[in-house]
């Protein structure tokens, strides 16, 4: 198609214009709310965006699903009731599932945005949450790996030392006299063997005690 044969997108928006209203006046108890009836595109992000935030734990990244219709209202209120909400958790609950207010906003709120939006925070919650997944179990593989070697380091280390001096050792750590500077020298002097071919059983050193 020809340039000349394309409907410039000026026109159309000014169709829009004249046909859409995008904000209401309503009272609603004696209150007047002023609802947007569809949001612009950085606001469907944002909104998409703070729900999925609120499922899910900053700390540990577990994912709480008891939250997400609350998220889901509050966010309505917010973006498109243009309601200031308290920060305190208990007051917006309570705005939220005492009231009919949601319900109201809704009204007049543009289906064709707020249905597939919802659809897609469904989508991008169970993204996250399979992603956070993943990176645990990678973390964990991580560890167990580091573990491994820690453990392969330490059996060439005690692998020349008999049952006594690793009982001595554990009795010395728990009684918080381990001198940790002086571990690979014991552990050197235990895994030499003398000649009858046995190990040789070495006194661990405790804090201030050197074997000189």
């Amino acid at each position: 198609m020809s340039d000349t044969n394309k409907t410039s997108y000026n026109e159309i928006l000014s169709v829009v214009d004249a046909i859409h209203t995008n904000e209401h006046s309503v009272e609603w108890h004696g209150v007047t709310l002023n609802i947007k009836n569809t949001l612009t595109f950085a606001e469907m992000l944002a909104f998409s965006n703070e729900v999925v935030s609120t499922c899910f734990i900053d700390k540990t990244a577990e994912y709480v699903p008891e939250v997400k219709d609350f998220a889901v209202r509050c966010a309505i209120l917010e973006y498109y009731g243009n309601i200031e909400l308290p920060d305190d958790a208990s007051k917006r609950y309570q705005m939220v599932y005492c009231s009919d207010i949601v319900q109201e906003i809704t009204k007049y709120v543009n289906g064709e945005q707020l249905e597939p939006l919802l659809k897609s925070i469904d989508k991008k919650i169970a993204h996250v949450a399979q992603n956070n997944i993943e990176a645990f179990n990678k973390q964990m593989s991580e560890a167990v790996s580091k573990l491994t070697e820690v453990e392969d380091s330490l059996s060439s280390i005690f692998g020349g030392i008999d049952q006594d001096t690793i009982t001595g050792l554990a009795s010395t750590i728990a009684n918080g006299n381990f001198d940790i500077e002086k571990l690979v020298d014991v552990a050197a002097k235990a895994a030499d063997k003398d000649n009858s071919g046995h190990d040789k059983v070495v006194n661990i050193p405790e804090k201030g005690n050197s074997d000189g």
